[in-house]
């Protein structure tokens, strides 16, 4: 499970870009490759003026190859509200640097980019650790939500200014920004959806696109999150059924589950985490185990998980409620609720989760995160709801879609939908892994296809490999 990475900054370095606008400290020394740089961009591009601009800053990661690409790969992260200069660990190390510079940039309003409320993602947090209901729960959530936004009445905010479309026309002016003439993608999430509408609007600005965990802009995500969860579960359920190991150690695994879930509706698990009570209840539990389809490294520790949660034996729990907190960290919740607020937000958002929950009546109450959801963004918009009727993306840009078997958000079912319209591209699906897919094929495969002139030539055949899960 993802963590949070510290960036302390304290060492001043410019960047050598010919129209670099601003200086931002950089916490990389020349040697490591590594630069910082910023563009200032419009808050918003209908009404732009120079008194009502944004900063965004980004991390430009050099190839360590002589011989690179001319396009470099920008990350778009997912959320929305995600950090991508939190991932620059990750990108400094990955196999993407030897044929291509990277760029991490943050989007309006996370990260380095001008973040607001940062504090609200642990305040988040604090609520979880409480014994509440789905409604308390909401309400509490709205109250963070209210704070903030009077916080943020004092510095002209206006929510509005957070959406795709500007965050697209960002990408755009970072393009032009360091003067290259093609922008190579990779998305994912909700950086999918961003780099879908990109090539629409900027075919001609895009190269390649590779995109994981496919959240297409024509799928609403409260149409069936619980549903998809739920599947999702239950595959592991069916793998750890028929893998020798793991049926031995965890031979009912899935009634562990549902009597987990039973038991802590009416006595929530009450822990020490870091001085302070933390009460896990139903719809904590069920949120810890939709964090941990996410990778397979940590799909393959869920029996023992839930295990522990089942017997009474809470060793290592701590451990999952630190990765739990990390990304709440990393999140930037009030540009969650503004991207949502519009995009997502009709107004009939609380039906719809409450008609997939019946469905799957064995998980009530429900998901602690995504429960709380369409009241606060009704709240977060003003009661304004959107008629969110967008069109599957049409493109020939060439795209590489791969998505998770155990993907517990965006379903196989969402790359198919966004694989109709795009009539360059071929999707992959990795049965066997989550939402988040960091393996050593899927990189063999983003760089064949990158590389490649074509992607009819592309051998996809180790995603169809069963990996060996290491059932704790």
């Amino acid at each position: 499970m993802s963590r949070l990475i510290l960036l302390i900054i304290f060492v001043l370095t410019t960047c050598n870009f010919s129209n670099q606008q601003a200086v931002a400290e950089c916490p990389f020394t020349q040697a490591e490759g590594i630069e910082c740089g910023s563009i200032v961009v419009p808050a918003n591009y209908k009404s732009a003026t120079d008194n009502d601009q944004i900063t965004l800053q980004y991390y430009y990661i050099h190839s360590t190859s002589e011989i690179k690409s001319n396009y470099p790969l920008v990350f778009l992260q997912g959320g929305p509200g995600g950090s991508a200069t939190d991932m620059v660990e990750l990108f400094r190390n990955s196999p993407y640097r030897n044929d291509f510079d990277i760029v991490l940039i943050d989007q309006r309003g996370t990260g380095l980019s001008e973040a607001f409320c940062p504090e609200i993602g642990s305040e988040y947090f604090k609520v979880l650790a409480e014994d509440l209901t789905s409604q308390q729960e909401s309400d509490k959530v709205i109250e963070l939500a209210r704070a903030c936004r009077t916080e943020l009445e004092n510095k002209d905010y206006n929510y509005l200014n957070y959406s795709t479309s500007n965050t697209v026309d960002d990408l755009e002016r970072l393009r032009e920004h360091l003067n290259i003439d093609k922008l190579n993608l990779i998305g994912g999430s909700y950086g999918t959806k961003v780099a879908l509408k990109y090539i629409e609007k900027y075919p001609e600005s895009t190269n390649k696109v590779v995109l994981q965990g496919i959240f297409p802009p024509e799928v609403n995500l409260y149409d069936n999150v619980i549903s998809n969860y739920h599947q999702a579960i239950r595959n592991v359920f069916k793998l750890c059924e028929q893998d020798e190991k793991c049926k031995s150690r965890y031979p009912d695994l899935s009634e562990q589950y549902y009597s987990t879930i039973k038991r802590l509706r009416n006595e929530p698990l009450r822990l020490d985490y870091q001085g302070s009570e933390f009460v896990i209840n139903a719809q904590d539990f069920i949120l810890i185990t939709h964090l941990m389809l996410y990778q397979r490294s940590t799909v393959q520790i869920l029996p023992y998980t839930i295990s522990q949660f089942n017997n009474n034996e809470y060793v290592d729990l701590e451990n999952v409620l630190r990765s739990v907190e990390s990304v709440f960290n990393i999140i930037n919740l009030p540009v969650y609720w503004s991207v949502m607020s519009q995009e997502e937000f009709s107004g009939t958002e609380k039906s719809k989760l409450l008609s997939d929950l019946e469905k799957n009546e064995e998980l009530y109450p429900g998901h602690a995160f995504f429960l709380s959801d369409p009241e606060v963004l009704e709240f977060w918009a003003n009661g304004n709801s959107i008629n969110n009727d967008e069109k599957p993306v049409e493109s020939e840009v060439p795209v590489l879609l791969v998505n998770g078997g155990y993907d517990p958000i965006t379903s196989v079912e969402n790359m198919k939908l966004a694989e109709k319209g795009l009539t360059n591209s071929i999707g992959v699906a990795f049965n066997f892994e989550g939402h988040s897919i960091f393996t050593q094929c899927f990189y063999d495969l983003a760089l064949q296809f990158l590389n490649s002139e074509t992607s009819a030539s592309l051998n996809t055949s180790c995603a169809k490999v069963k990996p060996t899960f290491d059932w704790r």
